[in-house]
């Protein structure tokens, strides 16, 4: 019983320094509603940039003509003025803590520097960035929030937008993330053919295409490999990131052409078109689309549609 005593009490003790960063006080008459807005903002927009093991001290306080907020952490103060009317723009605090909070901390090598409706931008003034790279945004504890690729490189500024993660915050740091896809699907006609590829991808140098190398083998006509273009769009830059589903989902389309080997007709040529909706969970991609593939060979032609289903985990 003693020794699970002292575990429970480590437990508690771990949690209140990785939960418990931030101490919010207030006078008595300061509004309940202010009181809300502020712990909103704190922990939106302050928590993320919070070490383990930090605290963050605020507190608010009543003046004259208006509300102050002060907050303290590892010596470095601030003091943000709150207007009396604040409850008219309720966005008010986190839109001034999200770059006035910045001098609180440390700012990383590489971090968001402003976050749009539909974008996410960047400086890189000492980092070599090609369209197509992808990035995680993570807190101050190193915990993945969003996963971003790069659209557009203009001098030292990188435009990304998000494929997946939760919403994001000036200030997030940005690392390399993961890149080169692998992808395995299933292939279904309507001829009672099936087949499973095996697909990978690499960036183009211009947004939104990759070039695409595949390969598989339909269980009735043999195998094939060939290679193609391949363009996505993430529905975040059409609809915004307010919504997790926009975050995360995107549609894309390929194009692809190769050889086919079958012990009946021995070479042929092929090519084939799919589209399909795309959702992103960080490495993984699950995926599902319709197409239409044509076969040639010296003497006959083939054509049909087919539904494919699968998933991919990027490297």
């Amino acid at each position: 019983m003693k020794k699970r005593g002292s575990l429970i009490l480590l437990y508690l003790l771990a949690s209140t320094l990785v939960f418990a960063a931030i101490d919010l006080k207030s006078e008595p008459r300061i509004p309940s509603t202010l009181i809300h807005y502020t712990e909103d903002a704190l922990h939106s927009v302050m928590g993320p940039r919070l070490g383990l093991g930090q605290r963050l001290l605020a507190h608010l306080k009543e003046e004259a003509t208006h509300y102050t907020l002060t907050l303290e952490l590892d010596g470095a103060s601030l003091v943000i003025p709150i207007p009396l009317n604040v409850e008219a723009e309720p966005s008010y605090l986190a839109d001034s803590l999200r770059y006035d909070g910045l001098a609180l901390i440390d700012p990383p090598e590489l971090m968001i520097d402003l976050v749009t409706r539909t974008s996410v931008i960047a400086t890189a003034p000492n980092h070599k960035v090609q369209v197509g790279d992808r990035f995680w945004a993570t807190d101050a504890q190193n915990k993945h929030i969003g996963l971003l690729t790069t659209r557009r490189v203009e001098e030292h500024q990188l435009i990304m937008h998000q494929v997946s993660g939760k919403p994001l915050e000036v200030g997030l740091a940005l690392e390399r993330g993961p890149k080169v896809p692998l992808s395995i699907s299933a292939l279904f006609d309507f001829k009672d053919s099936v087949a499973l590829q095996v697909a990978t991808e690499l960036p183009f140098g211009g947004y939104p295409f990759f070039l695409v190398f595949e390969g598989g083998s339909f269980f009735n006509e043999g195998g094939y490999l060939g290679g193609g273009l391949r363009a996505r769009l993430s529905f975040s830059q059409l609809f915004g990131t307010n919504s997790s589903l926009w975050r995360n989902l995107g549609i894309g389309a390929t194009a692809t052409t190769g050889v086919v080997y079958s012990p009946i007709d021995e070479w042929s040529m092929y090519a084939m078109g799919t589209i399909a909706l795309e959702y992103t969970l960080g490495r993984w991609v699950l995926f599902g689309g319709v197409g239409e593939r044509i076969r040639a060979t010296v003497e006959s032609f083939h054509y049909g549609l087919f539904f494919s289903t699968g998933t991919a985990y990027t490297f």
